[in-house]
């Protein structure tokens, strides 16, 4: 699998003006720091060096290499260039260079990521005051083959990301589903409302079978009584599972679980059929859009499933990337930042910030 390799170093240059308290320096006495250590001892030049490599560890958890740059093999060194403000904030980063499609804006994302952290960083000083001060960070992306940890760490929990033998149901999946469908309660009122809708549960099979609710998305916004039966249910499946496997050891793993409310009254039957068609348009749109290229015609059928449904996140997630990727700018902001509270994970919030005040700005003019 390829990955990305960074090296980081800091670029200098001259003063720009007299002090003011407006004043951003180029050069200071002390050079702005990144946070962690703080609380070490050592002298500046040891605390600096400290500083550089929490910052490399920061963007090695943090950056992906874009997959458009990966397949065509775009390398290079990108260049992010920001202020640390007094109070240890980041503000106005810029991409000075970008060699790649997508590159620099990955590098500009990581780098907003820095003002979300606990701790701020340690600002530039001159004469022991803390003063406005630039940093150029520069970030080299290169494609490499390294070989996959065989497990990641979440918390306190080792999670297995090799294993020879998956976590299984008893049963197998269709035990698994009818469980799920026989346990699974409506809260009051859902059915008679014909409320439906799919819940993404991400779980964490533990090596004596016991189960871990680690996320969960409500991608049709139907609430926190929802999400609790959906919690109860797949909770009540601990023990009811054979953990994975790797040699003769049992590992813990994760697996994907989707939970349907689906009415089964009479009255809601055009409502089932509806999202039955909403969910079928979605599944032919990607198989248009990701296996033939036929990226107009999988709108068109998304379009229509969002049509049915409007406030499902994921069909509203799917078209928003989708504009995204044919660079049609306002279309995509005008979908995902719908989706932001709802799939607060996703790769492209951190970007939409930028990219979507950008178009705000535009518009208001054209106004």
């Amino acid at each position: 699998m390829k990955y990305l390799s960074l090296c980081l170093c800091c670029i200098f240059a001259l003063n720009l003006s007299a002090q003011t308290k407006d004043t951003i320096y180029q050069v200071v006495e002390q050079m702005p720091m990144f946070p962690g250590c703080e609380d070490s001892t050592g002298t500046i030049s040891e605390l600096k060096a400290c500083a550089d490599k929490k910052m490399l560890q920061f963007i090695y958890a943090n950056v992906q290499y874009p997959e458009i740059d990966r397949v065509k093999g775009n390398e290079g060194t990108v260049v992010i260039k920001f202020v640390v403000e007094t109070d240890g904030t980041i503000s106005a980063p810029e991409i000075v260079r970008d060699p790649g499609d997508q590159l620099g804006e990955e590098a500009l994302r990581v780098v907003n990521l820095m003002n979300q952290l606990p701790d701020r960083w340690t600002p530039g000083k001159n004469k022991g005051e803390a003063v406005r001060a630039f940093f150029t960070l520069p970030i080299r992306f290169k494609i490499q083959e390294v070989e996959e940890p065989d497990f990641v760490i979440s918390g306190r929990d080792s999670i297995w990301v090799k294993f020879e033998e998956p976590i299984a149901f008893a049963g197998g999946e269709e035990a698994l589903m009818d469980y799920i469908q026989k346990n699974l309660e409506f809260p009051k009122g859902g059915q008679e409302n014909c409320v439906i809708g799919e819940l993404e549960m991400n779980i964490l099979v533990y090596q004596d079978g016991s189960v871990k609710i680690l996320d969960i998305v409500d991608y049709n916004q139907l609430g926190i009584d929802y999400q609790f039966e959906a919690i109860q249910t797949i909770n009540s499946t601990s023990g009811q599972w054979t953990p994975a496997t790797l040699g003769n050891r049992k590992v813990n793993t994760t697996r994907t679980l989707r939970v349907l409310f689906q009415p089964n009254i009479i009255s809601c039957g055009q409502t089932v059929s509806d999202f039955t068609e909403a969910n079928k348009l979605v599944n032919e749109a990607t198989q248009l859009i990701e296996n033939e290229g036929k990226t107009d015609e999988g709108l068109v059928k998304l379009t229509k499933a969002i049509e049915l449904f409007p406030n499902n996140m994921e069909f509203l997630s799917i078209r928003g990337q989708t504009y995204l990727q044919l660079e049609r700018k306002a279309e995509a902001c005008a979908d995902l930042q719908q989706t932001l509270d709802v799939i607060p994970g996703s790769w492209y919030n951190s970007l939409l910030p930028m990219l979507c005040s950008g178009i705000e700005t535009v518009q208001e003019e054209e106004e």
